[in-house]
């Protein structure tokens, strides 16, 4: 039984290093610890968006390639950052203590 598991386990290493391959990565940030390297795989078109997204302080290159599968990069779909963040949930919501509800300060 355990060489059977233990079979099915490198299966799905071996799944899962076909989709890390056909996603690519990014690799475009110039940080000091390794050379910018053109994106590959399904994120090569998306170069542009994951260097901009990666020159913000505390964006690392997997953290563009999240934010650019989750979101797009179609800003036009919202109509202003707030319908961004609120999208996100990060958008300020209601304040609730003791059972009473108070709308939270912009």
């Amino acid at each position: 039984m355990i060489g059977f598991h233990l079979a099915r386990l490198d299966h799905l290493d071996q799944m899962i290093d076909q989709v890390k391959k056909k996603i690519g990565h990014a690799g475009v940030a110039g940080s000091s610890r390794r050379a910018a390297v053109a994106p590959t795989g399904l994120l090569a078109p998306f170069t542009a968006q994951i260097r901009l997204l990666t020159s913000i302080p505390g964006i690392s290159d997997r953290v563009a390639t999240v934010i650019i599968s989750e979101i797009g990069v179609d800003m036009s779909r919202f109509p202003s950052a707030k319908h961004l963040a609120a999208w996100a949930g990060l958008a300020p919501g209601n304040n609730e203590s003791a059972g009473r509800r108070r709308r939270a300060r912009h």
